[in-house]
């Protein structure tokens, strides 16, 4: 038998060129979202949120939660794009506040009021975990 040697080249990391990756991940993520499929799982979530948006303060009722974001109800009118500031905690954790993007706008039922889906924009690694435990341990009837 022939040994056999691997050896690594010489790379460099370009930083335009994972600029990029990220820029093309993050179209996908939307198509996928606008498509009906999610990067991670959501647990149903019935709390009420602290929401910062354009200047004004408001608390509103959550629907939804995972890693990837959240899905709320809220008395403003919110817009694909719109940058907001949401604060909520989970059964025992700390209060966690995360900077989001509006992605999606649900019209109202005769159930359900008009609802909003927020991705999450700066969620650390701990908050990701929290909230990954939190969605993990749902019932068959706590998953959305």
């Amino acid at each position: 038998m022939v040994p056999v040697t691997l050896v690594r080249p010489n790379t460099r990391v370009d930083a335009p060129a994972l600029l990029a990756d990220e820029k093309f991940a993050r179209s996908l993520s939307a198509r996928d979202t606008h498509l009906g499929r999610r990067r991670v799982p959501r647990r149903n979530f019935s709390s009420p949120i602290g929401l910062l948006a354009r200047g004004g303060y408001e608390i509103e009722q959550s629907y939804q939660v995972g890693e990837g974001g959240m899905m709320f109800g809220s008395r403003r009118k919110l817009v694909v794009g719109q940058m907001v500031v949401i604060s909520f905690y989970l059964q025992h954790s700390t209060t966690i506040v995360v900077r989001g993007v509006v992605r999606s706008v649900v019209p109202p039922s005769p159930q359900w009021p008009e609802r909003f889906g927020v991705e999450f924009l700066t969620l650390g690694f701990q908050y990701k975990r929290e909230i990954r435990n939190f969605v993990a341990s749902a019932t068959g009837m706590d998953a959305a």
